[in-house]
């Protein structure tokens, strides 16, 4: 694609600008799906979703957008068994509180 010098993006404000960028995002990730999953879809679909995926990258980039990290895999930290048996004992505890509480108000202690 010839990438040519457009200004139109300063015509827009602040609040356009966000929700042309967000449906420019929302639609590069729909053909970036599309373009993973090539074999669920038949020929015409893919190239039409390489092609739109270009104009929303270069659409995105004169907009200013920069693209994240990809793929950032977060591990979470495996908790110990005497963790876990703590948090159990916490949310157990609540839970009698809960019930004493519930017993009160049904009783008419608590108005």
């Amino acid at each position: 694609m010839v990438e040519q010098n457009f200004v139109w993006h300063l015509a827009l404000d602040r609040e356009q600008r966000d929700v042309v960028m967000d449906a420019l995002r929302r639609k590069l990730q729909a053909c970036r799906t599309i373009l993973q999953n090539k074999w669920k879809y038949g020929k015409y679909t893919v190239e039409k979703a390489k092609r739109e995926s270009e104009v929303c990258e270069w659409l995105l980039k004169t907009l200013g957008w920069k693209e994240g990290k990809k793929e950032v895999v977060v591990t979470k930290k495996e908790k110990t068994i005497d963790e876990r048996v703590k948090n159990l004992e916490m949310k157990v505890a609540n839970m009698e509180i809960i019930l004493k509480k519930l017993v009160a108000y049904h009783e008419g202690d608590i108005k």
